[in-house]
């Protein structure tokens, strides 16, 4: 389980003028948030801050466990990735692993490649882990 605690954040893009500043929140271990605004007023700059891609001008921040962020642009960048392929990219290890064969199995099925074997053992695999599971939590 992670937490989050952010302090003050400040952020001015190069050149430009200060774009958010005296942000502060918490996120406590199994809780879920959202930022939510216009668009513009630096919602996604502070994921990149909290990633490390951007640096913030003033406060601090920390992260307990793992920070996991979804794609912005869900289906842009990978126009034939179904939702749940982005989301097994989120799961937890075993689960990913187990997930991309059954997902690899069943594209493999519906090509023509009839090794119901293998999807078989992925279907096992996926549900002796949990993945039914978690797929109802999506």
């Amino acid at each position: 389980m992670s937490n989050i605690s952010v302090s003050e954040l400040a952020y001015s893009p190069p050149g430009a003028e200060q774009l958010f500043f005296d942000v502060s929140f918490g996120v406590a271990a199994g809780e879920h948030a959202a930022i939510v605004g216009p668009n513009g007023v630096g919602k996604s700059t502070i994921l990149k801050i909290l990633t490390g891609q951007y640096e913030a001008d003033d406060g601090e921040f920390s992260i307990g466990g793992t920070f996991l962020q979804m794609t912005q642009d869900v289906g842009m960048s990978r126009p034939d990735d179904a939702l749940r392929d982005m989301l097994i990219e989120v799961a937890p290890e075993g689960l990913r692993t187990a997930g991309k064969t059954l997902f690899a199995a069943e594209k493999a099925m519906m090509s023509g490649d009839d090794d119901g074997m293998k999807y078989a053992e992925a279907l096992g695999d996926w549900g002796d882990l949990g993945g039914y599971d978690l797929e109802t939590q999506w």
